[in-house]
């Protein structure tokens, strides 16, 4: 690839992850204009409100089977890194820490009307809800609603274990053993329904196929997403959420630079597939590095606390 192909890349995702990936300094609780008040973890909400709708795919023989199939390569190149692999019930117990992170996410803001599918393939049912949604114009429901519907009948969520948010149907699918992805997700449902009050789901929803939009929005919810980890996760997994959102806010940020600006004609065809790689890895290693740096300067304090806390007590102890 040639210098100018990377000079279009390397400047939306150096600004990407500088200016819209920052934590901030106090949590939005809630979708509208205005926090909720009195906004509480999702562990201290009295079980009787705590409900979600949430629906558990079972047993597909056809879809189990292609997806062992889809899944091969990446079992075997795990293999080859020395990876566990995971048994079935080990990846429906992953699941479910995504589903109980989700729920938790969802309750603090006040979330209560989204459907949940956990391991689920249910075209029918998805379309039911879609016709259902009386939050979305009917022009946008039978265009980009039909389109969103006709990706997820033809290319399970569940094969390719992948998560994903529909506003179209308000449903959030579980499908990686990733609990932190699930996580974000969950904020990317919470970013629609931000907008709910102003231009409306649907129209939101229609404004990610123009170029950028997709950009702005998930640099919103990365914001989201790491502020309400600083509140919330243990340090351990707060570690771990940052490299995640990170990557994948720097590779959105080069598909939405390659959809205005395509590559050097000279450039391989393979050029595009490895800007979005190398974006993606660039903001990995951003988000661990501010992560690492999170982490030194919350060591720092403590240990500065400590220090102060134990020269209190031998003056007192004087």
């Amino acid at each position: 690839m040639t210098a100018k192909s990377w000079s279009r890349v390397a400047i939306p995702v150096s600004l990407s992850v500088l200016l819209l990936g920052c934590a901030s300094d106090h949590y939005h609780y809630g979708v509208g204009r205005v926090a909720l008040r009195g906004a509480k973890p999702a562990s201290s909400v009295e079980p009787s409100s705590r409900q979600l709708w949430v629906t558990h795919g079972g047993d597909h023989l056809t879809l189990d089977r292609v997806e062992k199939v889809v899944q091969a390569p990446g079992r075997w190149i795990g293999k080859l890194l020395g990876r566990e692999q995971l048994s079935d019930d080990e990846a429906s117990i992953l699941r479910d820490e995504g589903l109980l992170l989700a729920s938790n996410y969802f309750l603090a803001n006040g979330l209560t009307d989204i459907k949940v599918d956990v391991h689920a393939y249910s075209p029918k049912l998805q379309w039911t809800r879609l016709v259902a949604n009386k939050e979305i114009s009917p022009i946008w429901k039978y265009t980009g609603g039909t389109a969103s519907w006709l990706r997820y009948a033809l290319l399970p969520h569940r094969i390719l274990h992948q998560n994903d948010f529909d506003p179209f149907t308000k449903t959030l699918s579980i499908n990686s053993t990733r609990p932190l992805q699930v996580l974000y997700e969950s904020a990317v449902a919470k970013e629609y329904f931000y907008h709910r009050d102003d231009i409306g789901v649907g129209n939101y929803a229609m404004l990610q196929y123009v170029p950028f939009a997709p950009l702005w929005h998930h640099g919103r919810v990365t914001q989201d997403v790491i502020t309400y980890s600083d509140h919330h996760l243990d340090p351990g997994l707060d570690r771990q959420l940052y490299p995640l959102v990170w990557a994948r806010l720097g590779s959105i940020a080069v598909s939405e630079t390659l959809s205005v600006f395509s590559v050097v004609p000279s450039d391989s065809f393979l050029a595009p597939a490895m800007l979005r790689i190398s974006g993606s890895l660039a903001g990995r290693l951003a988000g661990k590095e501010i992560a690492n740096k999170k982490y030194r300067e919350e060591k720092r304090q403590g240990i500065h606390q400590a220090s102060a806390l134990e020269a209190a007590s031998s003056t007192a102890s004087n």
